[in-house]
């Protein structure tokens, strides 16, 4: 059974996608985003829209952006790679 990501503040809210047709079922999750700041690093690999990405800034020590998902955003803690 797929975790479900509610109640996760990183996250904003978005309309529900239509289903694909087909049997396409990749049990994806929503990585924790609970105290960023006890961890050296965040890394981003991957843009999804469903991210505040200005608030995981503000609350993580160090972004490591490889996909660019922080443009816009200005602080000395973004590493654009």
């Amino acid at each position: 059974m797929p975790l479900e990501c509610g109640g996760n503040p990183f996250e904003k809210e978005r309309e529900p996608r239509p289903r694909r047709r087909g049997k396409c079922d990749l049990n994806m999750t929503c990585a924790p985003m609970d105290h960023l700041e006890q961890y050296n690093a965040v890394v981003i690999v991957t843009d999804h829209s469903s991210y505040d990405y200005a608030q995981i800034v503000e609350q993580a020590q160090l972004v490591i952006d490889t996909r660019n998902a922080t443009q816009g955003i200005d602080s000395p803690k973004i590493v654009r790679c």
